[in-house]
């Protein structure tokens, strides 16, 4: 299982709310998840895609002046996750704009 998380889910922003408290839901559900599947082969991680070029991103910080990455290129950690090459991570929370295979085995 893949969750998707975000930075709110680690800190809370005013103005975020319901949002915020989601994230630190599904955070703390994934890690329930992931400790009680341990040792069956069944793997729960979650992604923090970071700030993306999105609507949501828009809406939110509407006077935002920095490149965003876009979600198109952010695919390689959910297909690492759910591909075999990641039979031994579960219980992790990874960070898709920092990822790579390579860094994961060092």
């Amino acid at each position: 299982m893949i969750q998707v998380t975000s930075e709110v889910g680690r800190e809370g922003y005013a103005g975020w709310g319901a949002y915020s408290v989601s994230k630190f839901g599904l955070e703390g559900m994934t890690e329930t998840w992931a400790a009680e599947v341990e040792g069956t082969g069944v793997r729960v991680n979650m992604v923090d895609p970071g700030e993306m070029d999105t609507v949501m991103h828009a809406l939110a910080v509407p006077d935002c002046d920095y490149e965003l990455a876009h979600p198109r290129d952010l695919t390689e950690v959910f297909l690492y996750l759910a591909s075999d090459r990641s039979r031994h991570v579960n219980g992790e929370r990874l960070k898709a704009q920092s990822f790579s295979e390579e860094g994961r085995r060092s």
